[in-house]
């Protein structure tokens, strides 16, 4: 015990962990500086002034008697004592108040950040008291144990006494602020001196242990590594006492249910009491199966460590002392287990071949841990880039381990609900843990989890509800103004669209939101957006989509002034904002650059923007651009009309829901061609994809149905993929040929999309419809914008003579254009093997650079560098809207921090993570977070004196 006086345990019970705690308390400040008021910062200056002269004074101190070759004082845990008891005050009374009431939970806290502060404080603490422990303590003595084991049972009742009719005694005599004051003192100072009693009560049985072999020594060892830690598991649990107010309904402590929690325990606890003689080679066994087990047990105390000083409200509550106290006890006895046994094997082995021993032993556990989490990391990245990258270059099938997709998605579930503290399945920090190395601290949305459940697992496909129709009585747009420009070398246009916007929602309590969608055609990008908010005009903050998204969702939840505008689709827009109250009138707007004059339907209204005087010639051919090209409406009518050919292309539902229905499709495939092929169409050249999850395309020969049964039918039918990899391989590689999609499936209720087919519009120049063979009969045709509705008239079969613009010529044509008035893009392969920004410092050129990248990446999602963080970078530089990033106007400084805190978030992890979509209810306060457990005897009751009500006592309550 003598060693903790060396001065190295300063520097790792204060000093390392309270520059932990400056940093995380410098994050915080640093995110809501803006919205702190002067009673605010009185509370920061009172923290920052205790930790800091804690941390300097020790960190000093320590580094003096290193450098002097001196052991510890026990003098030094007195002003440590009386640093961490202050520190302890100011937390838990002004806790509430270091952040203002603009400041929302959801901005800064998490329930395991919320317990930081305590248990990065109670190192310090803990040495301190060993330290007067070793001090006050006599090496020898029955009188000494029996008098601490009385004072450690007296005190509680003492301590409930005294805050029972104490403060009652003294409420006429005293103010609020006094008797907080007091009630905080009195917790305080009590639960100190309490754990003071309990560890000196620990160190005189572990004397008594170590200087006795009888048969009551190693009984008392089971007691503590056993019986006490069952006790409490089984109280916790609720399996010992079933009682309707069970600790187990709180749950403060997460999830401790499993089954093989019972058996550690055991054996773990066996351990500890086998005797310590016999041969060397059993006592070196003994050591590493207790290193082995010590990561838990030492989990267990740290996850216990904040609630420590509770332990003295504890043990007046049945299930809650023993939770307390088990794992503490149970530490300090297996760490001087292993202490001992260390010192006796140096003596037979030397030091080196314990400690490698013990090093081993010790890390197996956390590093199996963190490789069944990276396993979890890379089967996602490959779910994700199959998803979100695919490549549609790629022969070789994609290798899904199922098994470990099934246990990763339901861990990531679980991992959801436990964002509630008391939802019973959270792992305090593995949680985070695993939520840092698999999620990067992201999420995965429930659509997204039920879509990669559907694609990869084969989960049935579920209908999402239609949404809420709008009231009645809704914001909407009563007044618009347009204006149209020339930009200063007259080359494009510059339109602003100005709107005023009118809740006639009269209901007294009346806070609804503004929501409308609206095209844009080719050529047209939004370079601003702004929101008037309490009558000052707010630019919209250019953003990452994603956390754009959530910052709204959230302020919109707490009640705050947000405006968001983004992309929904290629060419879909949607407008949002909140609140509306009863019979309110807003302003917004956003401005628009367009090469030709265009038709904006917006709320019903109709905008043509555009300006009485024509362009001015641009000084450079718009056929230069890297990668995309621009085809104005007069530019392609002049272009050459041509006609394709069709080939079929059969896609074949391989999933696991139709693992014996091949032998049923190729009958009706060979049906389909001999009783409906479409008119002008041949079977020569067809193609057969097998679609799952994955895709292998063959052609159609006497020999297909052979190689398809050698395709494993496994997960959901993804039809999209597979319509998406033929598409682009005949958009990037031009042919004369075209696909006619044949569907072969029972039914296109499992067929799986994820984003729709808007984005694959200019691959699809003749159209978009397909058949959908599904029985005998020929089949129904389909739009892919919308494929589970059948066309209303089937006779009006595909149009196979649809003629389109070969594009530059019909010569050597490079794209295949839809024969409209509308004008088109062109992706050349030059935007996949350069994603490099080349801005222009012309706002429609670099639009129109913009937008070709992100189609680019949309046909070919492999190619490229980076992916979409690049062009999210890009949409930066260029100042436009893109898919990839949305404007919001945020109401405060301190919105606009949090939002771009979660953008650096979102850019530093793996795309296709999202940052959440669950509605969060505001947390509870810091001080009742870390009072919970003592407050719930009384809480549940709802006892509260008629003096008092309405202002909440802590500690009066907790009694």
């Amino acid at each position: 015990m003598t060693t903790f006086n060396r001065p190295y345990w300063i520097l790792l019970t204060v000093t390392l962990p309270l520059a932990l705690l400056f940093l995380y308390y410098a994050n915080i400040y640093t995110l809501v500086a803006s919205e702190l008021g002067p009673r605010n910062l009185k509370y920061w200056y009172y923290s920052g002034t205790v930790l800091g002269s804690l941390w300097l004074g020790a960190s000093g101190y320590a580094l003096w008697l290193i450098f002097r070759g001196r052991a510890v004082s026990w003098r030094y845990g007195v002003p440590v004592l009386a640093a961490v008891a202050l520190f302890a005050h100011i937390h838990l009374n002004g806790g509430g108040r270091m952040l203002p009431g603009s400041v929302r939970e959801w901005m800064v806290s998490s329930f395991d950040a919320m317990l930081l502060p305590f248990g990065l404080i109670m190192p310090a603490l803990i040495h301190a008291l060993l330290l007067l422990v070793l001090r006050l303590t006599p090496a020898y003595g029955r009188r000494a144990l029996w008098q601490t084991l009385a004072a450690t049972i007296a005190l509680p009742a003492l301590w409930y006494l005294a805050v029972r009719f104490l403060p009652p005694l003294l409420r006429g005599s005293m103010s609020w602020a006094m008797r907080e004051h007091l009630q905080l003192v009195l917790f305080i100072i009590p639960s100190v001196l309490f754990m003071f009693l309990l560890m000196r009560l620990f160190y005189l049985l572990a004397i008594k242990l170590q200087h006795s072999h009888s048969h009551a020594a190693w009984l008392l060892r089971g007691a503590i590594a056993i019986g006490l830690p069952l006790l409490a598991l089984l109280t916790y649990n609720g399996e010992l006492f079933q009682t309707r107010h069970s600790i187990s309904e709180l749950k403060l402590f997460g999830d401790w249910s499993h089954p093989a929690l019972y058996l550690f325990i055991v054996v773990n606890g066996l351990l500890l009491t086998l005797p310590w003689g016999g041969r060397a080679p059993l006592r070196l066994a003994l050591f590493a199966a207790s290193a082995l087990l010590y990561p838990l047990v030492s989990y267990f105390f740290v996850v216990f460590l904040p609630f420590f000083p509770l332990a003295i409200s504890g043990v007046l509550f049945f299930g809650l002392g023993f939770l307390l106290l088990a794992p503490l006890l149970l530490f300090a006895l297996q760490s001087w287990w292993l202490r001992r046994d260390f010192i006796a094997l140096r003596h037979h082995y030397g030091t080196v071949i314990p400690a490698v021993i013990f090093i081993v032993a010790f890390t197996i556990a956390p590093l199996s841990l963190t490789l069944s989490y990276h396993a979890d990391r890379t089967t996602l990245a490959t779910m994700l880039d199959h998803l979100y990258e695919a490549d549609y270059d790629a022969t070789a099938p994609v290798s899904i381990d199922h098994d470990s997709a099934a246990r990763l998605l339901s861990h990531i579930r679980s991992l959801k609900r436990s964002a509630d503290p008391f939802s019973g399945t959270r792992r305090p920090y593995l949680t985070s843990y695993y939520q840092w190395l698999v999620l990067d601290n992201m999420t995965l949305s429930d659509a997204r989890l039920a879509t990669l459940g559907q694609i990869f697992l084969g989960d049935p496909v579920v209908e999402r509800g239609q949404p809420r129709p709008l009231p009645e009585k809704r914001p909407e747009v009563t007044r618009i103004e347009e204006k149209t420009r020339r930009s200063e070398d007259g080359s494009y246009y510059i339109s602003t669209v100005d709107l005023e916007i009118t809740n006639h929602n009269e209901g007294q309590f009346a806070q609804d939101e503004f929501a409308t969608r609206f095209h844009l055609p080719a050529g047209a990008w939004v370079r601003s957006y702004y929101l008037m908010i309490d009558g000052r005009r707010v630019e919209g903050i250019l953003s990452e989509r994603s956390s754009a998204m959530w910052v709204y969702q959230q302020a919109r939840d707490s009640r705050r002034d947000p405006g968001l505008l983004y992309y929904t689709d290629a060419d879909e827009l949607i407008l949002r904002i909140f609140p509306f109250t009863a019979g309110e009138v807003r302003q917004s707007g956003f401005e628009l650059v367009h090469r030709e004059p265009l038709t904006l339907e917006l709320e019903g209204h109709q905008l043509t923007l555009a300006d009485s005087q024509p362009l001015l010639p641009v000084a450079r051919p718009d056929n230069q651009e890297p990668g995309v090209v621009w085809v104005s409406a007069a530019e392609k009518a002049r272009l050459p009309l041509t006609q394709r050919r069709p080939y079929l292309h059969f896609i074949i539902d391989r999933s696991a829901a139709a693992a014996d229905r091949l032998p049923h499709f190729r009958r009706r495939i060979e049906h389909y061609l001999a009783q409906h092929l479409p008119e002008g169409v041949d079977a020569q050249g067809a193609r057969i994809t097998l679609a799952n999850y994955d895709g292998l395309t063959l052609p159609y020969t006497d020999g297909w149905y052979p190689q398809a049964e050698t395709v494993v039918a496994g997960g959901g039918f993804f039809l999209e993929r597979a319509l998406k990899h033929a598409l682009s391989r005949n958009y990037r590689h031009p042919e004369w040929r075209y696909p006619l999609f044949v569907v072969v499936t029972d039914g296109m209720a499992n067929a799986l999309f994820t984003d729709g087919m808007d984005d694959f519009a200019l691959t699809l120049p003749e159209g978009d419809r397909f058949i959908l063979l599904d029985d005998e009969k020929g089949g129904t045709v389909r739009r892919l914008a919308a494929p589970r509705t059948p066309l209303e008239a089937p006779h009006d079969f595909y149009p196979v003579s649809q003629q389109v613009r070969a594009w530059p010529d019909a010569t050597a044509p490079r794209a295949f254009l839809r024969d409209d008035n509308r004008a088109s893009l062109v992706i050349t392969e030059g935007v996949y093997a350069n994603q490099e920004w080349q801005g222009q410092g012309d706002a429609w050129r670099d639009g129109l650079q913009l937008y070709g990248q992100w189609l680019g990446d949309r046909l070919n999602p492999a190619a490229g560098l980076n992916k979409n963080h690049a062009m999210v970078a890009n949409s930066f530089r260029a100042q436009l809207l893109s898919p990839l990033t949305a404007y919001l106007s945020p109401e405060s400084e301190l919105q606009r921090r949090v939002l771009l805190q979660k953008q650096q978030q979102v850019l530093a992890s793996r795309g296709g993570l999202d940052l959440g979509e669950e509605q969060q209810m505001d947390e509870p306060p810091l001080w009742l977070m870390v009072l919970l457990a003592g407050l719930y005897w009384r809480w549940r009751r709802g006892r509260e004196s008629p003096q008092m009500k309405g202002k909440r006592d802590p500690l009066q309550i907790s009694a």
